[in-house]
């Protein structure tokens, strides 16, 4: 006992699992053992029933088979046929062996033992004679001419006579008997073996308890020692940072009481750094498991990822209070340049721009179109006021006519921006298209001494589509209202034309009933002549 105690605790458990495994192992062939055994005595079992069931058909096929119902005389004869073949192959498999079919598919029936070949001889004498008698109701005709004048079909006398001792055969159930007799002596040898083995069985299963009852125990034994390391285990499992373990041995056992004593000390680390980071310090590099593992990898990337999602939030909260507030001044007003030198002065200051301006486009004759610049911010506007381009003219004009944002971080030479200090070239440009249903009705210019990055570029062209569409909104309305005007000075001149019309047409209708009055006159006159 000695000398096992003193064996690394992998070489003890290697042997206690080993006599687990054997004793496992015995269990499943001795249990593989009586299940094919079982399905043996399953098959023959079965197979000595149906014979049982074939000494009965064969009867009764052979009785269907008196009938002037020549396709029910036929299916009854070939029936009868089968079941004599199968009859005989059964006997043949019990006696001797083979091949059965069995719920799982073919199963080996072992021969049969010596009381029972006895009386399967006896049956096969009795059958011979059934199949003798089966054999002349198949191949003789039924009827046959009667030797008198009268020529009458009378019944065929071997037929008739095979049939009868059938029929007789089938009353007394003298093969059913032999069968039924064959079918008991194989469930008393099944009996008797069953009981044999379940003995033994038993008497297996006591000796697998006991020996499965020591090597409980021995595990027992060599894992009492680590229940202070599961104590242990199980408090860091519910959140707890328990003491150090002493370390009083050096073998497996003690060096794991070394491991969890790093394993505590690195989660005291993971403690700090997880409240560290919970305060939104994410800088923190205070070390987690030495830098190494997969926890310490994650831990770190999850501050990284802490951080880049703080930035991304920041950015779409910038993003979200720009649209917020800039569609509060698109709603402010309905006039166009009041609107975009409002709009030009908020964005250049929310996007730490310090330059930026807004063009219209026009269309003066066919599908020329100027830009013109509509608003401007920390431009000389003696200089820049006026100013319009044609489409493809400058950056501008590029952006209007290709229909696509423009990011520029080369400035060409001679762009300048004034300050206090005096004139200095921007470090980036950008200009956006404002588009609106497919239609380009502008650019907006920015630039700035600092590189515009992409979330600012979305937030500007998306806040592009907004501008567009309030100008098309306003060249709508502009375009209505002179519509309106139109049409309510086209409504009055009508009006008065309708009004001169009537006055025309009541002097009209007052000459004529005045030459009407006249005429009446004139011929009343003239009667009155011809009268006197």
């Amino acid at each position: 006992m000695k000398r096992f105690n003193n064996l690394p605790v992998r070489l003890k458990i290697t042997f206690t699992l080993a006599a687990i495994f054997a004793v496992t192992c015995s269990s499943y062939l001795v249990m593989l053992y009586y299940n094919s055994a079982q399905k043996t005595t399953s098959a023959t079992l079965d197979l000595a029933g149906r014979n049982r069931m074939l000494s009965q058909r064969i009867g009764m096929m052979a009785l269907l088979t008196d009938t002037d119902d020549e396709a029910v005389r036929q299916t009854a004869t070939e029936e009868l046929r089968k079941a004599v073949a199968l009859h005989e192959q059964s006997l043949h498999i019990l006696k001797n062996g083979g091949s059965a079919p069995g719920f799982d598919g073919e199963v080996l029936v072992k021969p049969a033992p010596e009381h029972i070949v006895q009386k399967i001889n006896e049956t096969e004498a009795f059958f011979k004679n059934q199949k003798a008698l089966a054999e002349a109701v198949i191949s003789q005709p039924r009827k046959t001419r009667a030797a008198d004048s009268t020529a009458a079909w009378v019944y065929n006398p071997p037929y008739k006579e095979a049939l009868d001792m059938l029929r007789q055969h089938l009353t007394n159930g003298t093969l059913l008997k032999l069968n039924v007799e064959i079918t008991q002596l194989y469930t008393q040898h099944a009996d008797r073996a069953n009981a044999s083995f379940y003995g033994t069985l038993m008497l297996f299963f006591m000796v697998n308890l006991a020996v499965l009852a020591g090597a409980f125990g021995l595990l027992s034994f060599i894992f009492r020692p680590i229940v202070p390391v599961t104590q242990t285990l199980v408090d860091i499992s519910d959140g707890k940072l328990p003491e150090s373990l002493p370390v009083r041995t050096k073998d497996e056992i003690g060096r794991m009481s070394e491991s969890v004593n790093l394993l505590i000390s690195g989660l005291a680390n993971t403690v700090q750094f997880a409240k560290t980071v919970g305060n939104g310090d994410y800088a923190t590099d205070i070390p987690v498991f030495g830098g190494k593992g997969d926890l310490s990898t994650a831990l770190h990337q999850m501050r990284d990822s802490l951080r880049k999602n703080a930035a991304e939030d920041a950015r779409r909260n910038w993003a979200a209070e720009g649209i917020s507030r800039f569609t509060d001044i698109l709603r402010s007003t309905a006039d166009p340049k009041p609107l975009c030198e409002k709009l030009l002065s908020e964005l250049t200051h929310y996007t730490k721009s310090v330059q930026g301006s807004v063009y219209v486009a026009e269309y003066q004759t066919g599908d020329q179109a100027e830009l013109r610049l509509m608003a401007c911010y920390a431009f000389n506007r003696k200089k820049f006021l006026e100013k319009t381009l044609l489409a493809g003219e400058g950056i501008v004009g590029q952006a209007f006519l290709e229909r696509q944002t423009l990011h520029l971080t080369e400035i060409p030479a001679g762009l300048t921006i004034p300050s206090g200090l005096g004139e200095a070239p921007p470090r980036s440009l950008l200009v956006v298209p404002l588009i609106s249903n497919e239609v380009v009705l502008g650019v907006l210019e920015l630039a700035s001494f600092n590189e515009y990055h992409d979330h600012e570029i979305g937030f500007v062209e998306r806040l592009a589509e907004n501008i567009a569409a309030t100008l098309q909104n306003a060249r709508i309305n502009q375009q209505t209202n002179r519509l309106l005007t139109e049409s309510r000075e086209q409504a009055e001149e009508m009006r008065a034309q309708e009004e001169e019309m009537r006055q025309n047409m009541e002097e009209l209708a007052a000459t004529q009933e005045e030459m009407l009055r006249k005429e009446r006159e004139y011929v009343d006159r003239i009667s009155w002549l011809e009268d006197n």
